[in-house]
């Protein structure tokens, strides 16, 4: 693909001004306008540039400003989103049917572990406690009357053996009576917070019917998200991560890489990824939409320099100026490791400590005298 060139735009002052160059870079749309390419940190525009090169320059040189060539390891942030949730969530029942005789708990309420959220009416659960207890009580007492007949040789091995038997089902009747009694009370299992609750009073439901969904404090928050296979090679456990949530506009919120999927998902064919915030006094709800930059630790030795230093570029290729010492802008191919935030990554073709011109460039030719303005 070759370098497309813009054509000319006029300004309000009636001077023509060369727009900056559309391109596309590994696979990426690198897009500049005239106000992203001429705004810079000088506060200078293109008329500016304009009138020092071709009025305030003597020898017919162009004004330009310039920065310096600085190559270092730089991690090549990795960009996604996901919904924030609890580490741990579950979902609450009862054992058995019944109806719901109290409920304690709405809807986004912080609860306690132990705390009763809900319990069924006692009467029918009692009252088959209670008949357990009994039937168990009285198959104790023939099991001992048994043993006594026994020993005086009254009654045959298989009937004492008959009420052991009893005796063993009715202990167990009365064992699985106490524990349906226990969990006709749902208790919060640990701290955390209601998030679904889908039962009323008075409802008559069924055993295992979902009651309630709880979020665990414990573990703290975390967000799932996708990356492609170029990006999950470069992810480790541990490597940070900044968040922004909508919420929070001015605020980052910090948290490491916890989890990482050993297969990707047969339906996007992306690896899950999971990030464990940092504790923050911050109030936060499940369902957030967290926006991250996850900075693996891998590292590339890279210059960065502003997207307005670039001219030209095409299938990972750039061109750039660079000052040489007859202050003449030497016209640079350049080799583009990434594009990140209006900032291009350079992995080779200038000089370590060299300048390149950062604004001014698009008015310059091979071999231009310019001037370099402080």
């Amino acid at each position: 693909m070759n370098a497309i060139v813009l054509p000319n735009i006029k300004h309000k002052s009636g001077r023509s001004v060369s727009q900056t160059i559309l391109t596309v870079i590994l696979g990426m749309s690198l897009v500049t306008s005239p106000g992203i390419v001429f705004g810079g940190a000088t506060g200078a525009t293109p008329s500016d540039v304009a009138t020092s090169s071709h009025e305030q320059s003597p020898g017919n040189t162009i004004s330009v400003h310039t920065s310096t060539v600085e190559y270092q390891a730089i991690s090549r942030p990795i960009y996604s989103s996901g919904k924030l949730v609890h580490k741990t969530t579950q979902t609450l029942s009862f054992k058995v049917s019944g109806e719901v005789n109290t409920l304690q708990a709405e809807e986004g309420e912080t609860v306690k572990a132990g705390q009763i959220l809900a319990a069924l009416d006692q009467v029918e659960i009692k009252a088959q406690l209670n008949k357990a207890k009994s039937v168990y009580e009285q198959s104790k007492r023939d099991l001992e009357r048994l043993e006594s007949l026994y020993q005086k040789k009254v009654i045959p091995l298989g009937q004492l053996q008959s009420a052991q038997t009893e005796l063993d089902v009715a202990q167990a009747n009365l064992e699985l009576a106490k524990y349906n009694q226990k969990h006709s009370v749902i208790r919060a299992p640990q701290d955390g917070t209601v998030l679904t609750r889908m039962i009323d009073k008075n409802e008559l439901v069924a055993p295992h019917q979902a009651a309630f969904i709880i979020s665990g404090e414990r573990q703290g928050w975390i967000i799932r998200t996708q990356v492609s296979d170029k990006d999950i090679v470069r992810v480790n456990y541990g490597d940070e991560t900044k968040i922004l949530f909508d919420a929070y506009p001015n605020e980052h919120f910090t948290g490491v890489i916890s989890e990482i999927a050993a297969a990707a998902n047969p339906q996007t064919l992306l690896f899950e990824v999971e990030i464990s915030l940092n504790p923050t006094p911050k109030k936060l709800f499940s369902g957030f939409l967290g926006r991250m930059e996850i900075h693996p630790e891998q590292t590339s030795r890279v210059a960065i320099v502003p997207v307005e230093a670039v001219v030209a570029a095409s299938r990972g290729k750039a061109k750039v100026f660079q000052v040489n010492p007859q202050n003449e802008a030497e016209l640079k191919e350049v080799s583009v490791a990434w594009l990140d935030a209006g900032r291009v990554a350079i992995q080779d073709g200038l000089d370590a400590g060299a300048q390149i011109v950062t604004l001014g460039a698009t008015f310059l030719q091979d071999g231009s005298l310019i001037n370099i303005s402080q």
